[in-house]
């Protein structure tokens, strides 16, 4: 769907418009602009009691991982991912009949969104009895055969597009010739004008090119938070910017 030009830009560039004597002439907008969607982020780290990985905390992560790409999301190692998700793991002897052992274990489960405010989706404490095997390491592995499962049902009901509150998108910026000069600024304007926008939980400059003159941005924000769209609120808001929503690129 077309975004349409918002009439409060309309306004503005109708009252700055000048006469040349046989016409009136509108000032044209430096920097045509439009947004794409863009898939969320999603970091899955997990640990066991003591701070380090093992196969019940790496069977979860891996059943966590596959049922939240099954969703859509684009799973990344990264400190400031989009969504973190965070899995404690423990695991300890419930019963042993002589070489015959019987183990249970238990995952903590919690999703959030880290940037501004850290706000939680969702958390759980998540167990699992194994079946009582020979030998503790057989226990164990029935423990992580039995929790894995589980694991993927909460992350597939906690992290989807409508729990996460929030959306990303990317915003081109292209540049005429005679604006090349603009960029250098216009990037580091850009990013902190989203910064400063009620609603945007992050911004960064993603890619950038001369030949076209193109500067991508990814900005993630509250669903919901912007009616008239991403482009358009920005522009309203920053006029200095010079940005034309909707303007094909």
């Amino acid at each position: 769907m077309k975004i349409r030009f918002p009439s409060i830009l309309a306004a503005a560039a109708a009252a700055a418009a000048f006469s040349t004597g046989c016409s009136t002439v509108l000032p044209v907008a430096s920097h045509p602009a439009s947004a794409k969607p863009d898939s969320l982020r999603v970091s899955v780290v997990a640990q066991n009691a003591e701070g380090k990985t093992d196969a019940l905390s790496s069977a979860a992560a891996a059943a966590a991982r596959k049922a939240i790409a099954a969703k859509g999301f684009r799973m990344e190692e990264s400190d400031s991912p989009d969504i973190r998700v965070s899995l404690d793991s423990t695991c300890r002897e419930v019963n042993r009949a002589g070489d015959f052992v019987l183990m249970e274990g238990a995952v903590a489960a919690r999703a959030s969104v880290p940037a501004r405010d850290g706000r939680v989706i969702g958390e759980e404490t998540i167990k699992a009895r194994g079946e009582r095997q020979l030998g503790e390491s057989a226990a164990f592995d029935s423990v992580v055969s039995a929790i894995a499962p589980k694991v993927s049902d909460w992350a597939s009901g906690t992290v989807s597009a409508s729990a996460t509150g929030v959306r990303a998108e990317t915003v081109v910026v292209s540049f005429a010739d005679a604006r090349l000069k603009d960029m250098p600024k216009f990037k580091v304007a850009f990013v902190s004008a989203a910064l400063a926008t009620p609603g945007v939980r992050s911004c960064a400059l993603v890619s950038e090119s001369v030949t076209p003159a193109i500067a991508e941005f990814r900005v993630v924000y509250d669903e919901g938070a912007f009616p008239a769209g991403l482009v358009n609120e920005l522009a309203v808001r920053n006029p200095d910017l010079n940005l034309r929503p909707g303007a094909p690129l």
